[in-house]
């Protein structure tokens, strides 16, 4: 039944800019997907790990992973937190966050939630 689901997501997305079936199309061209490879993967990292953060904090408080976060307070180097601020759009839809406050400190990031 999952598998199914997925199936009819898959073509409902595709269905969105192409046409016929996403299970007929041809793979696509290196240059069509180098916009992953040439991706910094720094920020794909610190984005992954405040999301696994957040739907932490929301699993132990027994809340839907789509409950709105009233904020998060990242505590990181200035590298790690430039890298957040450019995934921070994609970050606040994914955990449905509402403020993100930063502050900058050595060490390991922190990331604080507040439900």
């Amino acid at each position: 039944m999952l598998l199914f689901r997925a199936t009819e997501a898959a073509e409902e997305v595709w269905s969105w800019w192409n046409e016929g079936s996403v299970h007929r199309a041809a793979w696509p061209a290196e240059a069509e997907t180098a916009i992953f490879a040439s991706a910094d993967q720094e920020v794909l990292t610190v984005a992954r790990d405040v999301i696994a953060a957040v739907r932490k904090a929301k699993s132990e408080a027994q809340l839907s992973v789509k409950s709105d976060v009233e904020a998060i307070e990242v505590t990181s180097s200035a590298e790690t937190v430039e890298r957040m601020r450019l995934a921070e759009s994609d970050l606040r839809a994914a955990g449905h966050i509402g403020k993100i406050e930063y502050v900058m400190a050595d060490g390991e990031m922190r990331v604080t939630v507040s439900l």
